[in-house]
């Protein structure tokens, strides 16, 4: 109704906000029942997609299921993959029936899932092998992620930890080499909890300690001191046949004091260092950190993929106990 000068009034304009909330509502439950045709087992996920998008999301899609299909089933495309940032975990795996049958996931060569903060790519198994991408050990249906160094390149989590331990004792052995060591020994040491005994007591413990007398001729400080310290294995023994000192390449140890204190006491005159021994922490070269840690553990976990009592926290917790000896010795 309208006064006679053609002026809507109020009740008018009341009716009309409520038949267009009538029929937003009709819009979003058409919506919803649409994607939910198409994503099955997902159908909560699509109906809080929708309605927190609210009346404005759906009119903005054009009253289109395909784009709310595609926010919810995630698709990766082979474009995606080429120009786009690929985030640190990558799962090879075969779509499930969602993407399998939805039109929206035609041609697709995977799709994401954003699970505790962790963005994770399901990449399928038969599209792998399309891009420059390094699996290691091999490729198969498994969880892996990327490597600290090497952008195009991912580690099976079930060799992460093993594989990277490796490499840095390799960077290790490297380091003495370059320096034109003449013999290098390198010991994977664990801080062994203690729940008696005082520092003095902890001290005598520690393999090669005299009460009251540092051991080592390098900076170890009084934090590793100080603790208990068990061998765990002598991860690499070698001797060289000494030479010029080189500059090394670093990855891993980049930052290390002792490392770069090393390497400026070779370069440097009056060069008449012999022999030393540092105490390394193994976490300090560590690239995945307590917080992340939990995150992957997190999102491993809403995927159902990790394995019984399993975890990155727990890896990473073992690591903060570790130490390297690193013993070396130059020539005269």
């Amino acid at each position: 109704m309208s006064d006679e000068n053609g002026i809507k009034t109020a009740e008018d304009k009341k009716e009309t906000k409520v038949l267009k909330k009538a029929a937003v509502k009709k819009r979003l439950d058409a919506a919803i029942a649409d994607v939910k045709g198409f994503v099955g087992a997902k159908a909560d996920d699509a109906a809080v997609i929708i309605k927190k998008g609210g009346a404005f999301a759906v009119q903005k899609a054009g009253d289109s299921a395909a784009d709310l299909q595609k926010q919810i089933l995630k698709p990766v495309f082979k474009k995606d993959m080429l120009t786009g940032e690929l985030p640190d975990m990558i799962c090879i795996c075969e779509p499930d029936k969602a993407h399998k049958d939805s039109s929206v996931c035609k041609g697709a060569v995977g799709h994401y899932t954003v699970a505790k903060e962790m963005t994770i790519l399901n990449l399928y198994a038969s599209s792998a092998s399309d891009f420059d991408l390094k699996f290691y050990p091999g490729l198969s249906e498994d969880v892996y992620y990327r490597h600290p160094f090497d952008a195009n390149q991912y580690i099976s989590f079930d060799e992460y930890f093993y594989q990277l331990k490796k490499e840095k004792v390799d960077e290790l052995l490297k380091i003495a080499q370059s320096l034109g060591a003449k013999y290098v020994k390198i010991t994977l040491m664990a801080e062994k909890k203690s729940f008696t005994g005082s520092s003095l007591k902890a001290q005598a413990k520690i393999p090669g300690m005299k009460k009251g007398k540092d051991p080592f001729s390098g900076s170890v400080n009084a934090e590793v001191s100080n603790k208990i310290l068990q061998t765990v294995e002598v991860s690499a023994e070698t001797k060289f046949k000494g030479h010029r000192p080189t500059l090394p390449d670093l990855q891993y140890f980049s930052n290390e004091h002792d490392i770069q204190t090393l390497i400026n006491m070779r370069l440097n005159e009056p060069n008449d260092i012999r022999e030393q021994t540092y105490m390394i922490k193994f976490s300090n070269s560590s690239k995945i950190k307590a917080q992340a840690a939990a995150k992957i553990d997190a999102a491993l976990k809403k995927m159902k993929l990790l394995n019984g009592n399993a975890s990155i926290s727990a890896e990473i917790e073992d690591e903060s106990r570790l130490y390297y000896e690193y013993h070396i010795e130059f020539p005269d």
